[in-house]
């Protein structure tokens, strides 16, 4: 698995099959985090790897944070 972090809000990520945008208006909750761990837990389609962008992660509830530690372990 790789990651990617930056500060840039404005980093352009191309649409695909294996692309998961979280684009939150005012909190990421556990039930997004829920969503990225079914996405990753599946197979890439099109590419070689599976990609999440969190757009304004600082958003992320406490629980949320936990919870996507816990999948990145």
């Amino acid at each position: 698995m790789h990651a990617f972090i930056t500060q840039s809000s404005n980093l352009k990520v191309q649409s695909s099959l294996d692309t998961l945008e979280i684009n939150p208006d005012t909190s990421i909750g556990i039930e997004e985090v829920r969503q990225i761990q079914h996405f990753l837990s599946r197979k890439p389609i099109q590419s070689e790897q599976n990609i999440v962008v969190i757009r304004q992660a600082h958003l992320l509830t406490l629980p949320a944070q936990h919870a996507l530690l816990k999948t990145l372990e």
